[in-house]
């Protein structure tokens, strides 16, 4: 009689077969989808105890980069880069480009979800040539969503609109219903930016719709982060999205609160986008609160503190504020600037009510506005 292979991994679970790590690696996929992280983990975690004790080099891998995505969304980056190594180093191993592919994809998410550009665009480069060589439609589509967040960032928004809109009309007809709504916002934000506001409206809605989302509040998407502990999610932009709103509606307090979070967060995990965001709401603060020389000094800052990233929309905007609060100081050329800089980007990107706006405010000056 055969003795049986199984044991206890000390969880309750009574296996070392390879086809539970794959089950278990599938599970933990859809806990993470759900918002629980911690179930998410637990059952990734006791994959990988069983890929170890079978000394499955393939199975090593495809676990490690499962546990690097899921790290991403805790914001804990020094476990993300450990397990992209491991997987990294496993999947070219094993000649396993699947999951090399995946850990390129993750490690450019996180790259630019944190704000590192560059670093961003080299992971799509080398993900998307992986899918060359696996010869995979489908995660060369992949890689489009990061190509748009990477054309929106940089200001290239005329590549982004375009990709981003042949990728939606693919995602809706292969039903694509996770990554459709992400690529809804992306190209609604290019076109919102642009005073595209029907099509704009028309996106966004078609998102919330794919989505399944049931309330229309950045606060109750703050909450969803908070209770799955997906740091990422809250500073990418929800947080920002609540500062700004709170400054628009002059309530200081609740901007405070959110920018000091912000912050905290930021540098708590490593991200140089949260603490970008951050410098941007503490300018703006300062220049309500200030008074215009202080906030001219506070508003360069976080203008330069967007263009590390570079964040080319947002920068351009708060150095046309630098511009306003540099002429009621009396500093004309300096303001002068500031206008024919952003003049240039906003007709660049298309961005038309910035463009009015900037080109008003050539004529509060007695300045005319470049051709």
């Amino acid at each position: 009689m055969r003795s049986s292979s199984r044991r206890s991994n000390g969880r309750g679970v009574q296996t070392t077969n390879p086809l539970m790590v794959r089950i278990q690696l599938a599970q933990g996929q859809c806990y993470a989808a759900a918002g629980r992280g911690d179930a998410a983990q637990r059952v990734v975690e006791d994959a990988l105890e069983i890929a170890q004790r079978l000394k499955h080099p393939a199975l090593l891998g495809r676990v490690h980069s499962h546990l690097l995505r899921l790290h991403i969304w805790t914001g804990d980056l020094d476990k993300v880069r450990s397990h992209a190594e491991m997987a990294l180093d496993l999947a070219r191993k094993g000649g396993d480009r699947g999951v090399e592919f995946w850990c390129q994809w993750a490690m450019g998410a996180t790259e630019g979800l944190i704000g590192n550009t560059a670093q961003m665009s080299e992971r799509i480069d080398e993900a998307r040539r992986l899918a060359d060589e696996i010869g995979s439609p489908f995660l060369q589509f992949q890689t489009v969503e990061l190509t748009v967040q990477l054309a929106y960032a940089r200001g290239d928004w005329d590549e982004g609109i375009a990709i981003g809109g042949e990728a939606i009309e693919l995602a809706r007809s292969l039903g694509q219903m996770t990554i459709l709504p992400r690529l809804l916002v992306w190209v609604s934000l290019m076109h919102l930016h642009r005073s595209d506001i029907e099509i704009a409206g028309k996106l966004t809605r078609e998102a919330w719709e794919a989505s399944g989302a049931d309330r229309a509040l950045a606060e109750a998407g703050l909450a969803i982060a908070d209770r799955t502990g997906y740091v990422f999610w809250a500073l990418h932009y929800i947080l920002p999205i609540i500062g700004e709103a709170s400054i628009h509606s002059r309530d200081l307090v609740r901007a405070k609160e959110i920018n000091q979070r912000m912050r905290k967060d930021a540098e708590v995990v490593g991200h140089p986008l949260g603490l970008a965001w951050a410098d941007a709401g503490d300018a703006v603060i300062t220049w309500f609160e200030g008074g215009s020389e202080v906030g001219a000094v506070s508003l360069r800052k976080g203008a330069e503190s967007f263009e590390t990233i570079p964040l080319t929309y947002e920068a351009a905007r708060m150095r046309r504020q630098l511009a306003g609060r540099l002429a009621e100081i009396g500093d004309r050329e300096g303001a002068l600037e500031e206008l024919r800089h952003v003049h240039e980007v906003f007709t660049r990107l298309g961005a038309r009510h910035e463009l009015a706006e900037t080109i008003d405010m050539f004529g509060q000056i007695d300045a005319e506005p470049p051709d």
